[in-house]
């Protein structure tokens, strides 16, 4: 029994030896496997539907803003160049019988003479809000700016849509929030 308790430790010893000799070097290269990248899909912004309605010149009117996004339009990026769908805006303004007193749909080259190169090229029409009534006018509050949910870059405008049904466009130098802009965040505006 000693005998083989000096062979197994012999072996033990002879395993240790040999594992701790020098290997031959061989011409073989490791490399590692390339990992393959997703391409992020182009987001959809989500549409909104917006209405309500006021009195305007003693008369009432509904007013209807409609956010959808446009495939046609050029696509833009958010500060990590995720992909988005530029959207379109619809405003339409009924009178209390039925007939349309004004339509039309916006994107963001109505608004280009606004905007700098960067908003200009990457910029998305984000969206449109009814503001107030102002004598002959109704306010509206625009805004074009980075797609992302979580980014506050944008560029505030102000549109004007006359009695007459002329549109005026500008930067909204004034963005506090008046009470009625108020009341429409609250509604999800």
């Amino acid at each position: 029994m000693k005998k083989n308790l000096t062979n197994i430790l012999y072996a033990i010893a002879m395993l240790g030896i040999v594992s701790c000799s020098k290997q031959p070097a061989t011409q073989d290269i490791i490399v590692s496997k390339p990992v393959e990248t997703k391409e992020k899909a182009t987001v959809k912004m989500d549409a909104y539907e917006f209405e309500r309605e006021i009195d305007w010149l003693e008369k009432k009117y509904t007013i209807k803003i409609n956010r959808f996004p446009d495939e046609s339009l050029p696509i833009v990026k958010d500060e990590s160049d995720q992909e988005y769908y530029d959207n379109k805006i619809e405003m339409l303004v009924v009178r209390a019988d039925g007939s349309v007193f004004f339509n039309r749909t916006f994107a963001k080259a109505d608004f280009s003479n606004h905007l700098d190169e960067h908003f200009k090229k990457e910029g998305a029409m984000l969206g449109i809000v009814f503001d107030k009534t102002n004598g002959n006018d109704l306010i509206f509050a625009g805004s074009i700016g980075s797609p992302a949910r979580t980014s506050d870059e944008y560029i505030p405008l102000k549109i004007t849509l006359s009695r007459m049904g002329n549109i005026t466009i500008e930067k909204d130098i004034d963005i506090e929030a008046s009470p009625e802009q108020t009341t429409d965040e609250e509604d999800g505006v």
